[in-house]
């Protein structure tokens, strides 16, 4: 009976994980939000550009050294 239940879990699975893989595009997640991965290349203002830690400071981004991310979002200043 544990079998019926544990097949359709795991295609499930797999299905979820194969569409994730196919449609989760990095560039469209940092156009959208601003957090971009580093490594990645973008066409920005100051040209193209990839996104590590010193393009990141470079430009007055924020840079997160925990997780290789960049903040390419202008954050206003009083």
């Amino acid at each position: 009976m544990k079998k019926f239940f544990i097949i359709p879990t795991i295609i499930i699975t797999v299905i979820f994980i194969f569409l994730y893989l196919i449609l989760f595009d990095e560039k469209d997640y940092c156009l959208d939000t601003g957090y971009c991965k580093a490594g990645l290349k973008l066409n920005t203002e100051y040209g193209l550009i990839e996104i590590n830690e010193d393009n990141c400071t470079k430009y007055n981004w924020e840079w997160d050294n925990k997780n290789k991310y960049c903040n390419i979002k202008q954050i206003e200043k009083d």
